[in-house]
């Protein structure tokens, strides 16, 4: 091998290895941060609410969830406890499927 391909072979290592570094960022990304749901809360109890979509047409038909507090669900932005949320509050939520049941592990109240 001469020294012109020898640089080529780094060159392209070099671009296959930022390639790989920016895959990992961005999976990431997508599995750790970005949320599971958003939408607005609707029907908000004392131990679930209803998530809605934010702007859902009326003569349409969407799917809704119903999401459970836990003592460890983390409140965010605007508030920090449960009782800091309230009902049309535009919200996003992670969770965890727990006995066929979705609980919040995290939910950060949008700001407006």
């Amino acid at each position: 091998m001469n020294s012109h391909i020898k640089g080529e072979i780094k060159s392209l290592i070099i671009v296959l290895s930022i390639l790989l570094a920016l895959f990992v960022v961005v999976l990431f990304y997508w599995y750790f941060i970005k949320s599971d749901y958003k939408g607005v809360i609707t029907n908000l109890q004392e131990e679930n609410f209803t998530l809605e979509p934010i702007n859902a047409d009326e003569e349409a038909e969407y799917n809704v969830y119903k999401i459970y507090f836990s003592k460890n669900t983390k409140i965010r932005g605007k508030g920090t406890t449960v009782d800091d949320l309230d009902e049309r509050q535009q919200i996003k939520v992670w969770v965890e499927k727990i006995n066929k049941r979705m609980v919040a592990n995290k939910i950060n109240i949008i700001e407006e």
